[in-house]
């Protein structure tokens, strides 16, 4: 079957550095995910819907790629927490050039290699036992295999930490599980690359039945990815 046609309706999510060229100055974003008609840009200005834009994708699958597209919508992703004003706006492409078709392509198949548990974005409340904090941390996304958690204070690479995960919902479980830090994102990092602070995290143990509550709920924002 064509990996392409297959995936012709969904948005593959990428982290593409994105030269925003338009009537206003200049901006530099980021793609956080395309298809064969459209993307996702991350950007610390706004958009407005309606706006043309010529836009300079750098990836180190195929160099950089000129695409033109006009902004459908736009929208505040401000994070009080951390005090990061950012603004998603979704862009549909005007004639994808051969060269952006064959990006989607390899990002599809790079896309299907590695990631064997699909992330979800998913807010949920966190508290993680070895940082002292008198704040809740949240979760930014959630998959079966992992889970990357904002946060100011960070653990150490490679260190296992404990966490407690509030599912959503009256009356909701709360999930503790164990696991190992693969990478940690402080502030400086943060600004740099349009992102929030935090750090990612591999699961390593459960306690006991909390992996199925886990893995029932991420099936169901799965269910809600696919009817979407």
């Amino acid at each position: 079957m064509d990996l392409i046609n297959e995936r012709k309706h969904k948005r593959i999510p990428v982290r593409f550095k994105t030269e925003i060229q338009r009537a206003a100055l200049p901006t530099l974003g980021f793609l956080t995910n395309l298809s064969e008609g459209g993307m996702c840009i991350l950007a610390s200005e706004e958009l407005k819907s309606g706006d043309k834009l010529e836009l300079d994708i750098h990836s180190d699958l195929c160099g950089v790629v000129k695409v033109a597209g006009s902004v459908l919508w736009s929208r505040s992703l401000k994070i009080d927490l951390v005090q990061v004003n950012l603004f998603e706006s979704g862009v549909k492409l005007l004639a994808p050039p051969p060269e952006y078709l064959e990006l989607v392509r390899s990002v599809a198949h790079a896309f299907v290699d590695r990631r064997v548990h699909p992330r979800f974005r998913s807010v949920l409340q966190v508290r993680v036992e070895e940082l002292i904090s008198d704040v809740d941390l949240f979760t930014v996304n959630i998959s079966k295999g992992g889970v990357f958690v904002q946060s100011e204070k960070l653990p150490s690479r490679d260190e296992v930490v404990e966490l407690l995960i509030r599912l959503p919902g009256s009356g909701a479980a709360t999930l503790r599980l164990e696991g190992v830090v693969l990478d940690t994102c402080d502030a400086s990092r943060a600004r740099r690359e349009m992102r929030v602070p935090g750090f990612s995290l591999r699961y390593t143990r459960f306690r006991e039945g909390d992996d199925l509550k886990l893995f029932l709920y991420l099936d169901h924002l799965q269910k809600q990815a696919l009817s979407a």
